[in-house]
């Protein structure tokens, strides 16, 4: 098999594992009271998202892309108003 299509095939293994990951552990934390903000599809990961949210955000919080958890409701509103 061409090395490219087999690195992009393990690329692409790599992404939809770390998604089912992420899905799981928003599931468990939402079960545990925790507050999900999915973003919107147009919303591109970037620093901007996670260093608004150091500064602004006073509770525990995870990034688990596409999804924001927050422990506190405050912060999941305030979060949802900002970038939801």
């Amino acid at each position: 098999m061409n090395d490219d299509i087999k690195e992009f095939e393990t690329e692409m293994v790599r992404q939809i594992k770390q998604e089912i990951d992420n899905e799981i552990m928003a599931e468990m934390l939402v079960m545990s009271g925790w507050h999900r903000i999915e973003l919107p599809s147009n919303t591109t990961e970037s620093g901007e998202v996670l260093m608004w949210c150091a500064a602004n955000i006073k509770g525990k919080h995870k990034n688990l892309w596409p999804n924001m958890l927050f422990q506190e409701e405050k912060d999941a509103v305030l979060f949802k108003l900002k970038w939801g």
